[in-house]
């Protein structure tokens, strides 16, 4: 399946039942903000990995990877809004920013009950879908984007286990080293892991396949410089890390489900 953005509405409200994970890594041209009511949920976003207790939000900016799982075996629930830097006025952009520079966020107990009542108010808008709903539903998200910046705890720590402190620095090494080698045996190395195992580990960590992780970092890496007409796609290639200019392309067309060039002609100006 080709790695495009997939298409989102405004809002999302869904209780699951069961373990249940979302199929692959993926991204969409929006902000998500998710906010988990109820169960446990492993959270992957980018090169970092949070578990979700009731209450916590993570902030996903646009186009950025991520995939989330729930690790409870009973129900679980979460409510999610999508939203542009334009759906706006230009004095909300500070609250929208102070977001980017977060990740996991977590409103002081006392106020909790007032981000679920703003949820509530947007799902009973998309419900009833009354005269101007949409219009409302924005307004909600301006009065929970403003109550987020005053009631969130600042320097949350994030606690996760050491196993997964390890994938997040197998991840952002492949983030900064992107154009090197990162065969799996040089990976190991690096890690100190033999190659199956460390093959495994980042798998059961994050979810995704090491494999895939990689090419979808270089594609993305890649995606940026095919808009710049004067690289060549053999230039492209080899600066992200790809030794061989067709299997580049092939890569690229499997993910993006167009060839290098094309994108390139698609994407130039």
């Amino acid at each position: 399946m080709p790695l495009e953005p997939i298409e989102v509405d405004f809002f999302e409200k869904k209780t699951f039942d069961g373990r249940n994970k979302m199929p692959r890594v993926h991204y969409h041209n929006k902000h998500e903000l998710y906010f988990l009511e109820k169960g446990q949920t492993k959270f992957f976003v980018d090169t970092e990995i949070f578990i979700l207790e009731p209450g916590d939000i993570i902030f996903v900016p646009a186009n950025t990877l991520h995939r989330t799982e729930n690790l409870e075996t009973e129900s679980y629930s979460r409510s999610i809004l999508y939203f542009n830097d334009d759906d706006f006025e230009a004095e909300l952009s500070p609250f929208v920013e102070k977001l980017k520079t977060r990740r996991l966020i977590r409103i002081i107990h006392s106020k909790t009950h007032h981000v679920q009542g703003i949820l509530s108010d947007i799902a009973h808008e998309e419900d009833k879908k009354n005269n101007g709903y949409f219009q409302m539903q924005k307004l909600y998200l301006k009065q929970l984007l403003i109550m987020l910046e005053r009631y969130c705890i600042e320097n949350v720590e994030n606690n996760i286990s050491t196993s997964y402190m390890v994938a997040e620095s197998i991840s952002k090494y492949i983030r900064e080293n992107f154009s090197d080698d990162l065969s799996l045996y040089r990976l190991s190395k690096e890690f100190s892991m033999t190659p199956t195992y460390l093959s495994r580990f980042f798998k059961r960590s994050t979810g995704i396949n090491l494999s895939e992780y990689i090419n979808i970092v270089r594609i993305t890496e890649a995606e940026k410089l095919l808009k710049n007409p004067a690289i060549s796609i053999t230039d492209v290639a080899f600066a992200c890390g790809f030794n061989d200019s067709n299997y580049f392309s092939s890569v690229f067309k499997k993910a993006k489900g167009v060839t290098p060039k094309k994108f390139s002609m698609l994407n130039i100006g």
